[in-house]
């Protein structure tokens, strides 16, 4: 008796073998990690300053700001970033002549420049994590008043008029930068910043009583917390 070779049952059972193998082949996990070939940006942005007055409340208030960067990546996770950018609001106009809690004679109009230059360390790298890309920053540059003295500053004793002049700019911050594509980048980001305020020599006369328990100081530091979004363009 002579034996046959189940030769049609052995070919499907190849042909299902290789199609079944070929998916498992090319099955490739993704990963959600996406380099960022580009190394410069340029946008604007926009938000709001709340800052403090000051001891003798003649600082600006809390108002809108908006601006435009630059940036250009180093190597690594760090960038250098330009910024120049406008506070918009207002400040009292206080009359230390006059009896305490009747000093504010008005407000005037505040536009607070300024140009910084900013460190920014990635905390992803030259990479971005489902397309987010958080980093902090540290920075530094100077800041003045454009607006000038107003109407009402002429109202006052030369020595008992405030100006804000030019000042140093420190901050520290944090965002985050989304690129849902190559070239857009939307950003948000926020942090603390600090800037002096000088004394009208008026409120450093030791014969007029201002109704102050020390010596005022010439210069004080002030902060102001701040918080932007903007739009980028990278290349």
């Amino acid at each position: 008796m002579v034996r046959t070779f189940p030769i049609l049952p052995t070919i499907l059972a190849l042909v299902c073998g290789g199609l079944s193998a070929r998916p498992a082949a090319a099955q490739t996990i993704p990963s959600p990690y996406r380099y960022i070939d580009t190394g410069q940006e340029a946008g604007l942005f926009l938000g709001t300053m709340s800052s403090a007055a000051g001891r003798f409340d003649l600082g600006s208030k809390s108002g809108r700001l908006y601006g435009a960067r630059y940036s250009i990546e180093l190597g690594g996770p760090f960038s250098l970033e330009g910024v120049g950018r406008i506070l918009s609001t207002t400040r009292d106009v206080r009359d230390p002549a006059r009896d305490q809690g009747d000093r504010t004679i008005g407000q005037a109009d505040v536009r607070l420049a300024s140009l910084d230059a900013r460190v920014k360390f990635s905390l992803t790298g030259r990479r971005t994590w489902h397309r987010l890309s958080p980093y902090a920053l540290a920075g530094g540059g100077i800041s003045w008043d454009m607006a000038g003295a107003s109407e009402l500053d002429q109202q006052l004793l030369p020595d008992d008029r405030f100006s804000f002049g030019t000042s140093f700019l420190a901050l520290l911050g944090a965002g985050v930068r989304w690129l849902p594509v190559r070239s857009v980048e939307l950003r948000a980001d926020g942090g603390l910043e600090l800037w002096q305020l000088d004394t009208p020599s008026g409120y450093l006369d030791t014969t007029r009583d201002l109704g102050f328990t020390s010596a005022p100081p010439q210069k004080e530091w002030v902060s102001g917390l701040q918080g932007s979004v903007g739009l980028a363009l990278r290349w």
